[in-house]
């Protein structure tokens, strides 16, 4: 009987620490799968700046997660509130933020460290508010040239428009674009983002994505 008690702690001790080492590697899997997704983009129409940390399963299309207790998430220090609308975590600045600094602490106390920059402002300059629809009509943005990483993107009303090519300055549309457009004012939206991989992540990765967005309106005449 004394045996049998014997093998029975023995059988008990091996399953416990084989039981312990699997949730161990289940647990350091776990942290490595997860991607990372950080934003920072200012919008004129609400003339405010919105950091948001997205964190998912393997890639960008995984489900997205809510953080374990015991990992955080910051943004220049300050904690994020989550939505449960989005499934993320977001903190808003009144204002141009012109950089944030995400902190990411994960179940096992190891730290993802990186800095996004807002690009540079964009607008559609003074020149592009009226637009006569009998002849093509060149939009020079306000700002610096498309730099090397970012695009460029304008949309008025139904017509878009989308650079990437570094040292662009400028849009075209055409009488053809115009005068299907017809007659009226129109909403113009200038995007300008950049777009770049996660310097400090875990195995899955991430991605850092920064926008300067301007919101107006143009005539077609």
């Amino acid at each position: 009987m004394r045996n049998f008690y014997a093998f029975v702690v023995v059988i008990g001790t091996v399953l416990s620490i084989s039981s312990c080492a699997k949730d161990s590697s289940s647990q350091n899997f776990y942290r490595e799968t997860i991607f990372n997704y950080y934003e920072l983009n200012f919008d004129t129409k609400t003339n405010k700046t919105i950091a948001e940390a997205t964190f998912s399963e393997n890639d960008s299309a995984g489900t997205k997660i809510r953080l374990q207790s015991g990992s955080t998430v910051k943004a220049s220090n300050a904690n994020m509130s989550f939505s449960e609308a989005k499934n993320n975590y977001f903190i808003s600045y009144n204002g141009v933020k012109s950089s944030v600094n995400f902190l990411y602490t994960d179940v096992a106390s190891v730290k993802f460290n990186n800095n996004v920059i807002l690009p540079g402002s964009i607008n559609k300059g003074g020149s592009f508010g009226f637009l006569d629809k009998s002849v093509d009509n060149t939009m020079f943005w306000v700002g610096t040239k498309v730099l090397t990483g970012e695009m460029v993107t304008a949309t008025l009303g139904s017509l878009t428009k989308s650079t990437s090519i570094v040292g662009d300055s400028s849009f075209v549309f055409t009488s053809a674009e115009l005068t299907s457009l017809g007659v009226g004012v129109y909403p113009i939206t200038i995007v300008r983002k950049k777009r770049t991989t996660v310097v400090d992540a875990p195995r899955a990765g991430g991605i850092i994505s920064a926008s300067y967005t301007y919101r107006d309106s143009s005539e077609v005449f």
